[in-house]
């Protein structure tokens, strides 16, 4: 047992935000958040008094694990074929990648892991399939990562972005046409698949199994989509075959927010701080995620590991609450609401008793890039400990 007592906490929860308080944590998880409460004799105590708390991180886009050396996500993508629903980014995954433990260090509990490909500095573009497979949600421990939801929904890929994976091969897609009817032809075979399986004629196919989950609402579209025509178009495909979406990047969501927060689309904005190359991302903003949530919006902030490390997400957060995002709101988009949009705020995203023992503490704003992390706590162990030790620089 473990309680931590004496920081300014924001729950993100319930109690809101606590100018002192404690927090008692069972195992891996939280028992109370009370502004006093009696300590029992055998907790170990740490003393925060002056730092702040905050939940452990969320980053909603990711591809945490799957990196090369940190820099190439080789296992991403597979571009022999455009349309893999059925392939999982789980398989792929190196669970004693240095990059989790690093991410962890800064205060990453929970990932989404996400076939495709990071976002690329200068003239060379990121590639991404049409349709590159199964998302899931981890959650970063001290040993291997732990599954939190196998299946968090189909990767999706709309824009220039497709076009380019099979450039040299002129192969399709090559327009957004293509792209369109590809995503209709795969769900037109699987409504048709579905009709046929429920007459017991039709032999199991993976791919058309994975599409099922998505038309029967058992997880999201996770759409990745920069321009506003695009955005347009993947909601138009959304409500001709009925599945839920959520939209990854939305580099010009800025230019519908009112539209997406009357359907309630959630967004995983970012990465925010990035360069302006190409016509994909022309129309970059800083102050999107902060127009999409006063317009009612959900938000994440993104890191879209390897294009940032994830432990950049509070900078991210910080730089989007200077160009105009609620303070809170911008918390909450790299840990409550980034956990609701990938749902597992069941489990993580708030300091709440029953929840995972997941938080970060810091010697300074948490918005802030000069503030220090001093403490780092991971399904309640202790991951990084610099208030009574000498912890290193991540």
């Amino acid at each position: 047992m473990l309680a931590i007592k004496g920081a300014k906490t924001w729950t993100l929860g319930s109690r809101g935000t606590l100018d002192s308080c404690v927090i008692l944590i069972d195992g891996e998880r939280i028992r109370a958040v009370e502004s006093r409460m009696d300590i029992p004799a055998e907790a170990e105590v740490i003393d925060a008094t002056r730092l702040t708390i905050v939940p452990g991180f969320v980053d909603a886009h990711s591809h945490l694990g799957l990196a090369s050396n940190g820099l190439a996500v080789d296992d991403g993508t597979e571009y022999t074929e455009q349309v893999t629903p059925h392939l999982m980014a789980l398989d792929a995954l190196d669970p004693i990648s240095q990059s989790l433990k690093t991410s962890l260090m800064g205060g990453v509990t929970t990932s989404a892991l996400l076939p495709g490909a990071a976002m690329s500095f200068g003239p060379i573009t990121e590639n991404i399939t049409v349709m590159p497979g199964m998302a899931s949600v981890l959650k970063i421990k001290q040993t291997y990562p732990e599954v939190l939801r196998e299946k968090a929904g189909i990767k999706m890929a709309f824009g220039n972005h497709p076009k380019r994976a099979v450039e040299e091969k002129k192969t399709a897609p090559v327009t957004r046409m293509n792209i369109v009817a590809m995503v209709r032809e795969s769900l037109r075979g699987a409504q048709t698949y579905a009709a046929k399986k429920a007459k017991g004629d039709e032999a199991v196919d993976l791919k058309k199994e994975a599409l099922l989950g998505l038309l029967e609402s058992r997880y999201p579209a996770h759409v990745h989509v920069h321009k506003l025509r695009d955005i347009e178009l993947v909601l138009s495909v959304a409500e001709e075959f009925g599945f839920k979406v959520v939209l990854h990047h939305v580099t010009e969501g800025h230019l519908a927010a009112d539209m997406l927060a009357e359907k309630q689309i959630p967004c995983a904005v970012g990465p925010i701080a990035f360069t302006r190359r190409g016509t994909e991302l022309a129309n970059l903003n800083l102050a999107t995620p902060g127009i999409l949530s006063s317009a009612g919006a959900k938000v994440a902030i993104v890191s879209d590991f390897p294009t940032f490390p994830a432990h950049y997400l509070p900078i991210h957060a910080g730089m989007a609450c200077r160009e105009g995002m609620k303070y809170e709101d911008a918390l909450s988009a790299i840990t409550l609401s980034a956990a609701q949009i990938l749902e597992v705020d069941d489990e993580v995203g708030s300091l709440e008793p029953g929840k995972y023992a997941d938080l970060v503490a810091f010697e300074g704003d948490p918005l802030q890039a000069m503030s220090k992390v001093r403490l780092v706590l991971a399904s309640g162990n202790i991951i990084r400990d610099s208030i009574r030790t000498k912890g290193g620089v991540v």
